[in-house]
C-alpha cells in the first residue's frame, strides 16, 4: 500500500467516526434540573450537521424583592450547532450549554426575568442538568 492510500484510509476512518459519534445526538432527550424541574431538548440536524432546535423547561427564579416560576408551555426555538459534543446558546433571558457524554447530556440553564413593576428588580437562577435519549428522530 502506497503512503498516499494510507492517508485516504485513514481520513475516511476518522470521518466516519466523527459522523456516526455526532448523530448519536440526534433525537429528544428529557430530564431534570436540579431544581427537580422537567426539561426537554430536540436536535435534529440541519444542513447536515446536529444541532439543539428546541428547549422546554421550568426555572424558580428569585431576587431582592422579586421571584418567579417559569414554565415555557411550548417549546423556544433555537438554533446551536454541536461540535465535538458540546454545545452553547444565548437567547432573550437564558443562556443553555451542554455536553454529551455517550447517551448522557449534563448541562447548564440560566434564566433571567426583569419584573414588569418599576423598582422590584429581577430575578434569576442558574441551575444544571441531566438528561437522557428518549427517542430517535430520522
Amino acid at each position: 500500500m502506497r503512503k498516499n492510500q494510507f492517508i485516504v484510509i485513514v481520513i475516511l476512518a476518522i470521518s466516519i467516526i466523527a459522523c456516526s459519534q455526532s448523530t448519536k445526538s440526534i433525537g429528544t432527550w428529557e430530564g431534570k434540573t436540579s431544581q427537580d424541574f422537567n426539561i426537554t431538548i430536540k436536535v435534529e440536524k440541519v444542513g447536515g450537521r446536529p444541532t439543539v432546535t428546541s428547549l422546554k423547561y421550568s426555572i424558580k427564579m428569585s431576587g431582592s424583592y422579586y421571584s418567579t416560576t417559569l414554565t415555557m408551555q411550548q417549546p423556544v426555538s433555537l438554533s446551536a450547532e454541536i461540535t465535538d459534543g458540546k454545545f452553547s446558546y444565548t437567547g432573550n433571558d437564558y443562556k443553555l450549554s451542554g455536553i454529551f457524554e455517550g447517551n448522557t447530556l449534563n448541562g447548564k440553564l440560566s434564566a433571567t426575568s426583569i419584573h414588569p413593576q418599576q423598582g422590584y428588580g429581577s430575578a434569576t437562577a442558574n441551575v444544571t442538568f441531566t438528561m437522557e435519549k428518549i427517542n430517535t428522530i430520522n
